[in-house]
């Protein structure tokens, strides 16, 4: 049987992360945060972006995930999540309103190895928009 690495869990305090652009401040008040805390934006659709970028091992197809705390009805219904990959890009849309403190599926990718991967999370939503964690777990196919 393949065994598969351990997955890459990227933090919003990781190097592997970053503003892009706008104002994200950081919160820790809401319970179910991965790690000491989070960041959050009011989903003003003013263009503002945060990023994960792994350094992915090996090429092949990773499960993504992303974990945001949990959160009331004033966050998004609609946060995108846009997952760069080998052949392009997609979008997931989630309800961060729910399934807050846990890793939540955004679908199956095919990177390369190295660091030319990411998923990105924009303001272009109704509502705050939680920036927390990000998972990169080797699939063995």
């Amino acid at each position: 049987p393949t065994l598969l690495p351990v997955p890459q869990n990227i933090d919003n305090t990781a190097a592997e992360f970053s503003v892009v652009s706008g104002t994200w401040p950081s919160g820790n008040t809401l319970s179910g945060a991965y790690g000491p805390d989070y960041l959050l934006h009011t989903g003003d659709n003013s263009g503002a972006k945060v990023r994960w970028t792994p350094d992915l091992p090996e090429r092949g197809y990773y499960a993504v995930y992303a974990w945001w705390p949990s959160a009331d009805t004033s966050y998004a219904t609609n946060a995108s999540f846009k997952v760069g990959y080998f052949l392009g890009a997609s979008t997931r849309t989630v309800n961060q309103q729910s399934n807050g403190g846990r890793w939540n599926y955004l679908g199956s990718f095919y990177f390369e190895a190295g660091a030319s991967g990411y998923v990105e999370l924009s303001d272009a939503a109704t509502g705050k928009v939680l920036a927390d964690a990000v998972r990169f777990y080797r699939e063995g196919r």
